[in-house]
């Protein structure tokens, strides 16, 4: 049975799900897809900033690999995003 990868693994592949997306223009045209990747391990990780440059309801925030000892960070974060969104 193989071993499950680690967080970095899956958010290297969602980024490289996106970045196909984003070379096919799948969403359409005129559909701008900006990708940024934020390991909070090494980087502050600013909910409220993620939620503003949302401002306009368009976005998707993954939380990948969250451990359950990271839930509760984790929640805080969607909560603010989904709230101001």
């Amino acid at each position: 049975m193989a071993a499950l990868g680690d967080s970095f693994e899956y958010a290297c592949g969602i980024e490289r799900l996106a970045l196909d997306c984003q070379e096919r223009h799948v969403l359409g045209e005129d559909v701008d897809i900006r990708i940024s990747l934020v390991d909070e391990t090494n980087t502050r990780v600013r909910p409220d900033r993620i939620a503003r440059e949302m401002a306009n309801g368009n976005g998707l925030v993954a939380l990948v690999g969250v451990q359950s000892n990271q839930f509760p960070r984790a929640m805080d974060i969607a909560v603010c995003c989904a709230n101001r969104a």
